[in-house]
């Protein structure tokens, strides 16, 4: 995470509506994974569309009637 932040991949923060807290898993290649919860923070944050697009499936079924 250090050297992440000293190459300004990633910075420093003290608190925000979309930071999920952050978990490692050291790979099979010795590599190092990050891994988050997003469920937790970021869902929490995401707006619901009210009105989604139709796919096209649907539209053709509605069509056909």
């Amino acid at each position: 995470v250090n050297r992440l932040v000293s190459t300004g991949v990633v910075k420093p923060i003290n608190s925000s509506n979309w930071a999920a807290l952050i978990v490692t898993a050291r790979k099979p290649n010795n590599k190092i994974r990050l891994c988050a919860d997003l469920k937790v923070n970021i869902n929490q944050q995401i707006d619901i569309d009210r009105h989604p697009i139709t796919n096209m499936e649907e539209l053709l079924f509605k069509l056909k009637r």
